[in-house]
């Protein structure tokens, strides 16, 4: 599948508002109950609300945020950020810059 192909089965009709927002995803993620989708629709407003986006804006990122989580939940799209998690162990020695230090070693 090309690129231009995958970027266009992406892109949604605009939401005039968030019961519109919610009333689609629930159309979209219809094995998720509507209370989940209500409830991820409301934290991405929040979200949004919170970051002081311009209230033209806010619907579209509302809409991005809300779709990403409800992906999240069903499996749909994979969280990289827990794929692999490591265990990094902590550093005995504090330095202060790259070169020096605090225990006189480089």
């Amino acid at each position: 599948m090309s690129l231009s192909v995958r970027q266009e089965s992406h892109r949604r009709e605009p939401h005039p508002s968030y019961d519109e927002l919610t009333a689609q995803l629930a159309r979209e993620f219809s094995n998720v109950e509507r209370v989940d989708v209500a409830r991820e629709v409301a934290r991405a407003v929040a979200a949004a609300r919170f970051t002081g986006l311009d209230v033209d804006e806010e619907l579209g990122i509302c809409a991005l945020i809300a779709r990403q989580q409800l992906q999240l939940l069903t499996g749909r799209r994979a969280d990289a950020a827990r794929l692999d998690p490591q265990v990094h162990p902590a550093r005995s020695v504090y330095c202060d810059n790259a070169t020096e230090c605090l225990d006189g070693s480089t």
